[in-house]
């Protein structure tokens, strides 16, 4: 609820600050229309894809390097000489 909005047309878009992932999210944007009244948005944002980065380490928090790192069993990457990893483009059940 945004008390305060004056009548008209608005794009509504969905947007994350100072986030460490990078996420797809469909749709783009919504369009609505605030007359006199509450507005209820019919559609909502959903996250479609998603890229991770994360660090393997160790009970000392040393990095530990060649960790796989997998998804439904399957080898995706493995960790760095530092004990980082990127997963690029990880995709949500919701679009399969």
């Amino acid at each position: 609820m945004i008390p305060g909005i004056p009548s008209g047309g608005y794009k509504v878009v969905a947007v994350f600050f100072n986030n460490p992932r990078d996420f797809t999210i469909k749709p783009n944007s919504i369009d609505v229309t605030v007359l006199n009244s509450n507005v209820t948005l019919t559609e909502q944002f959903t996250v479609t894809e998603f890229s991770i980065k994360g660090r393997v380490l160790s009970p000392k928090k040393i990095g530990i390097k060649d960790v796989r790192i997998k998804i439904d069993a399957k080898e995706q990457t493995k960790s760095d000489a530092n004990g980082e990893y990127y997963l690029g483009t990880v995709i949500t059940p919701f679009d399969l």
